[in-house]
């Protein structure tokens, strides 16, 4: 909006910008963006260029101020959706071209669609060592689930460290996700990959039945619980529930909106979670980018390493 650029108004904006670069996770030229994008339909705003006033005395308004805290409201909540619009992502529709492409150029089409969710995009830095850890801990899974999986499926490591794993069902509520597992499940064609649109809230059937197992060997709750307690607190004792004998809970170290670190108090809530679910600690990790432990959901849990026989597709 050329308005934004008036002469007493542009340093303010300039200056809010920088203002939300330095206290939020967003880089300088999005957070223009996105200051530009929340202050566009302030009108009240506008209305005050037609007063011939100073940066100064604009800056003064209660209109400036409040058109301010709204913009930061903006970013803030932007930044709090898991799917983007920004951060040079190839387009879904690419995962079509997985198939005929050399392996080198399919890791890299798949971690550049993967990077627009951000909880995937957090990870991609640290995945081989994530990986490393992951199987590490447990290792020979045959049977996975992967609870509100976003996009992480397609950098799984399914032919690398992760080939022992038959069948990886991948679950979450957002269509938009699972709409692009299933189209890598397609295009991989390995019947290996198996995406389920289902809310943790209504249980464990949908999963299981598309698994064609009772119980997973791992389940990956992925950043899942720190999120679940904030937003939807009474799924929790579902979660406590997963069908699975060893479980995998991680939690972010740095806040997904701030910058600030975070870790001490998502490991606190991954063990606290696990203690009331009644789970036995096995192990913790750490990566650049997350926390983690592993669990035992009960008494009688298989050795890992040691895969049980795993039941055909249905």
């Amino acid at each position: 909006m050329k308005w934004l650029e008036a002469p007493a108004l542009a340093p303010l904006v300039r200056e809010l910008s920088s203002q939300v670069a330095a206290s939020y996770r967003v880089e300088p030229e999005t957070a223009a963006r996105l200051v530009a994008e929340a202050l566009a339909g302030r009108r009240d705003l506008e209305r005050l260029l037609g007063r011939d006033l100073d940066t100064d005395q604009l800056r003064r308004t209660r209109e400036y101020r409040a058109a301010a805290t709204a913009a930061r409201r903006h970013v803030y909540y932007r930044l709090r959706r898991y799917d983007r619009d920004w951060g040079g992502q190839a387009p879904p529709a690419d995962l079509d071209r997985w198939p005929g492409l050399a392996p080198a150029e399919r890791r890299r089409l798949l971690r550049q669609v993967a990077a627009g969710h951000v909880s995937t995009l957090e990870r991609l830095g640290s995945l081989e060592e994530l990986h490393r850890r992951l199987f590490a801990l447990a290792p020979g899974p045959r049977a996975v689930l992967d609870v509100g999986c976003g996009r992480y499926p397609l950098v799984f490591p399914l032919d690398g460290a992760g080939r022992c794993v038959e069948r990886y069902v991948a679950m979450d509520k957002d269509p938009g996700c699972i709409e692009l597992v299933g189209r890598y499940a397609r295009a991989r064609g390995d019947g290996r990959l198996v995406a389920v649109r289902a809310d943790v809230a209504d249980g464990w059937s949908a999963v299981t039945g598309a698994a064609g197992v009772d119980r997973f060997d791992l389940a990956l709750l992925l950043q899942a619980v720190p999120v679940i307690r904030r937003l939807r607190p009474r799924t929790l004792a579902v979660l406590a529930r997963v069908p699975a004998e060893l479980v995998v809970l991680t939690g972010a170290v740095r806040s997904m909106t701030r910058r600030e670190r975070i870790d001490r108090r998502e490991r606190g809530t991954l063990l606290r979670f696990a203690d009331d679910a009644g789970w036995r600690v096995l192990g913790e990790f750490r990566t650049a980018d997350e926390v983690g432990v592993l669990a035992a959901t009960g008494a009688a849990v298989r050795t890992p390493g040691r895969p049980r026989p795993l039941p055909a597709r249905r």
